[in-house]
């Protein structure tokens, strides 16, 4: 795991919520990070480019997991423009994602 990523999940402080927007607790998230390839999705529904690559980012998600070589979780870190905007692209694209912060 990199660095950053490390120290973001041993930051007690730092929260993410699983696609139904309920948070979850820091042995939660090591717990389903473990043995996965975790990447971060920095992305907003306002943007085109973003809302075009999703597909492609979907399909390559699904053909890690059926690749066998274990789980592919994308954290999604919102540049949406309010806190329902990330929350109904979290859910549609069923990932974990950072909290909105505004």
């Amino acid at each position: 795991r990199s660095l950053a990523l490390k120290s973001f999940l041993d930051d007690e402080s730092s929260t993410l919520q699983d696609a139904d927007g309920n948070e979850m607790p820091p042995d939660e998230v090591k717990a389903r990070l473990a043995n996965s390839r975790v990447a971060l999705y920095f992305a907003a529904g306002w943007c085109p480019m973003c809302t075009n690559f999703e597909p492609s980012l979907l399909t390559f998600r699904q053909a890690a997991l059926d690749s066998g070589k274990g789980p592919l979780e994308i954290i999604y870190v919102s540049s949406d423009r309010n806190e329902e905007s990330q929350k109904q692209r979290v859910k549609q694209m069923d990932m974990m994602n950072v909290k909105f912060d505004g």
